[in-house]
């Protein structure tokens, strides 16, 4: 447990904040503190951000999460007068975001690793423990203290997700063709059953534009992964969830570049009855790692490919005894889904090609 000296100064401190932020990292899988985090943060009355790692360890519809990217992401980090980081290093890293103008930010870092401390901001208070056991202190001390009384936070919040909702609503919503990336992790939010079920991504754009809407409701239903993780990861991840969570809907989603280190491992999944479902987002490209990613002279060796009317790879897949569908068509993606679901139900997996364009990736992390 942590100091109850530190615990009663970090909660004094928040209940001076005008414009607190909670920053909630994959610690909080780790403790299994997901139901702690709640309660404190409705005690607190202050937004929630996590890190793409712990993503899904606070319910994305509660109205106080913010998600991880996104529009009310970057309000609430500019905005905040002081950051409560919990069960997160405050690491920089290409798939987090910094704290703007850290300086002026008083910053209540709770961590089990002393070495975080410190190490890339200024530390107001350091509470230094388990992040269940933490939390369970910062919410007893609070209540003790008396919880703050502040108005009009979940209107805030609800004001910065509207324009989010404006900006990604068009493109989830697109009927054209080939089919807009973002139709598709429309059509996975409204197949699924999201009490039920586990989605990751790969490396690339199919990482960054599907953290960036999916709307994670229970623990562990996103696996958001970067920085160490290479292409190919996400079927690996898929497949480790389908055995510590065999009752769940698994999908994974790819992109072209994922799709090539996957293929050789699909037959595992035929071979142990894995019910998984791979979406494929075919846009012809390693669109991830589009002209001028690499430098001069690469392109466009490094990021085209043969094009989908070529190459099928609903028909590659099939070949491996695994249900297999090209989709071509939006209002096609959600029937299709339905059958890989029911398919998966049987311990058979599932391969869905969706034909999309190469739309860019909205959103972004804040770099200070």
């Amino acid at each position: 447990m942590a100091d109850p000296r530190d615990v009663e100064v970090a909660v004094r401190a928040l209940r001076s904040s005008e414009k607190p932020l909670i920053l909630a990292g994959q610690g909080i899988f780790y403790a299994d503190a997901c139901q702690e985090l709640i309660g404190f943060a409705e005690l607190a009355r202050a937004p929630v951000l996590t890190t793409l790692k712990a993503k899904s360890c606070f319910p994305e519809d509660h109205p106080l999460s913010i998600g991880v990217r996104g529009e009310p992401a970057v309000y609430f980090l500019e905005k905040s007068d002081l950051v409560l980081a919990i069960g997160c290093g405050l690491s920089t890293t290409r798939f987090g975001h910094s704290i703007p103008d850290a300086s002026s930010k008083k910053i209540i870092h709770c961590v089990i690793e002393e070495s975080d401390i410190n190490r890339v901001y200024p530390t107001e208070h350091a509470v230094l423990g388990d992040a269940k056991l933490v939390l369970g202190q910062l919410t007893a001390e609070l209540e003790r203290q008396g919880a703050p009384k502040r108005k009009g936070v979940t209107d805030e919040i609800e004001a910065a997700k509207k324009k989010k909702a404006e900006k990604y609503g068009p493109p989830m919503e697109s009927g054209e063709t080939p089919v807009n990336p973002y139709r598709v992790y429309a059509e996975i939010m409204a197949t699924l059953d999201r009490e039920n079920s586990f989605v990751t991504h790969e490396s690339g754009n199919t990482r960054d534009q599907l953290s960036t809407v999916y709307e994670a409701i229970i623990p562990h239903g996103f696996m958001g992964w970067g920085n160490v993780s290479t292409l190919g990861f996400g079927l690996g991840a898929a497949m480790g969830a389908k055995l510590a969570m065999p009752e769940r809907q698994i999908v994974s989603v790819t992109g072209d570049a994922g799709f090539g280190y996957q293929v050789g491992n699909y037959e595992a999944m035929v071979r142990n009855g894995m019910g998984i479902t791979t979406v494929h987002i075919n846009n012809s490209g390693f669109a991830g790692y589009g002209p001028g990613f690499w430098g001069h002279g690469h392109s466009p060796y490094t990021s085209e490919v043969t094009p989908s009317d070529i190459v099928n790879t609903s028909k590659a897949v099939e070949g491996f005894g695994i249900h297999s569908e090209r989709v071509e068509d939006p209002d096609e993606i959600a029937a299709a889904l339905k059958r890989a679901l029911k398919v998966n139900a049987s311990g058979r997996p599932a391969f869905i090609e969706v034909i999309c364009s190469r739309y860019p990736v909205y959103g972004g992390w804040i770099r200070a």
